[in-house]
């Protein structure tokens, strides 16, 4: 889905993000579970993210590749550089 310039960077954002949510879930929890003295507080607090999680990543589009041409011969083809070697 991703160019191979951008894969790292993206697979960096969506570790970064992962780490992020599982350092701040539990204070987040904690913090509703304070301010409104249940614990089901919390835990609507991390459903209402995850439907909204959801929501977002159906938004997502992907774009659909090309297949690669095959030769004849069975081998995947190559790009022709123009040069000889």
């Amino acid at each position: 889905m991703l160019s191979r310039v951008v894969a790292g960077i993206a697979m960096g954002t969506i570790n970064n993000i992962g780490v992020l949510g599982a350092f701040l879930g539990p204070y987040i929890v904690g913090f509703v579970r304070t301010w409104t003295s249940s614990f089901s507080g919390g835990l609507w607090v991390m459903g209402s993210c995850l439907l909204l999680t959801t929501v977002l990543v159906s938004q997502v589009r992907i774009r659909s590749v090309p297949a690669p041409a095959v030769a004849t011969t069975g081998e995947p083809s190559r790009p022709q550089s123009g040069r000889i070697a």
